[in-house]
C-alpha cells in the first residue's frame, strides 16, 4: 500500500486569477456582511438584505454598491445608522 501525504492544501481557483477588481470586491463584501450580521443578527438574514432593494438606499442593491469605494462607504454607514435606528 502507498502511503500519501499533503502537502499544500490549494484552492481549485488560485488568487491569480481574480482580478483587483475582484479581489476588492470580494473583500469588502465579506467586511459589509460581517457588520450586517451584527445588525441583523445572523448571516442569513445579512445575505437576504445584500440583495434586496434597500429604501434607506434609493431602492438600490446592496450588492451594487460595492463596486466603488464610494459605495462601499455609503453601504457601511447605512449599516451604522440602521444599528442605532437613523435611518
Amino acid at each position: 500500500m502507498t502511503a500519501f501525504r499533503v502537502l499544500a492544501l490549494s484552492s481549485p481557483f488560485p488568487n491569480r486569477c481574480w482580478s483587483l477588481n475582484h479581489h476588492c470586491f470580494m473583500r469588502r463584501r465579506h467586511e459589509i456582511l460581517i457588520t450586517g450580521e451584527q445588525v441583523f443578527g445572523n448571516r442569513e438574514l445579512a445575505e437576504a438584505w445584500f440583495t434586496k432593494p434597500a429604501i434607506g438606499l434609493g431602492r438600490r442593491l446592496p450588492c451594487m454598491l460595492l463596486k466603488t469605494k464610494n459605495g462601499y462607504t455609503e453601504l457601511a454607514e447605512f449599516l451604522v445608522r440602521l444599528d442605532y435606528g437613523v435611518y
